[in-house]
């Protein structure tokens, strides 16, 4: 599912005339942040760790353009999402498109 999935994704972003800048932090905040920070037009999240978990949302939609967060282990409730300007994606649940 999950592959079929970012496919679609990914042709509907350039459908729009978005090139993609997709990053995924090997497992480290740090570097999470610093691609953000970059100019990263989707953020994937793939692991579990607290570290991903407790990142504070407002942080992607603060430091993202347009913030697209693909969250592939549904680490934030959907609920607290609603509130922040951004498109979420999660898995087997239904996607935020606050923007």
């Amino acid at each position: 599912m999950f592959h079929g999935y970012t496919e679609q994704l990914l042709f509907e972003m350039q459908l729009k005339g978005v090139s993609p800048i997709i990053v995924h932090p090997e497992r480290n905040v740090e570097k999470l942040l610093n691609f953000i920070k970059k100019g990263a037009h989707i953020t994937l999240i793939l692991t579990e760790w607290n570290e991903f978990k407790d990142l504070d949302i407002c942080i992607f939609e603060e430091n993202m353009e347009q913030p697209v967060l693909f969250d592939g282990r549904n680490g934030y409730d959907l609920k607290r999402v609603k509130n922040y300007h951004m498109e979420y994606h999660s898995m087997e649940r239904p996607w935020v498109k606050n923007i």
